[in-house]
């Protein structure tokens, strides 16, 4: 679980995780955007509670603070 602020115009550069963690990412405050490259998607988180769930360790992003933002990321291992 993490808890992460990010200033306005804050990016998040691409990364893959290395793992084949499950991830959801939930806005508690302002506006924030994800780019999935791979599959050409952009996803906004703009009110409080959007949340975005996605495969972290197969599809590549980028985040960019579009507001002061405050977003709570929990991460899971998806192996079993």
């Amino acid at each position: 679980m993490k808890w992460s602020t990010h200033k306005k115009g804050d990016v998040k550069p691409a990364k893959i995780a290395k793992s084949s963690a499950k991830t959801i990412s939930i806005l508690i405050k302002g506006k924030f955007e994800v780019r999935f490259s791979d599959v050409d998607k952009v996803v906004v988180l703009s009110e409080l509670g959007d949340y975005l769930a996605y495969d972290a360790g197969k599809i590549s992003h980028i985040g960019e603070s579009i507001e002061d933002s405050v977003l709570l990321t929990l991460r899971w291992s998806s192996k079993r």
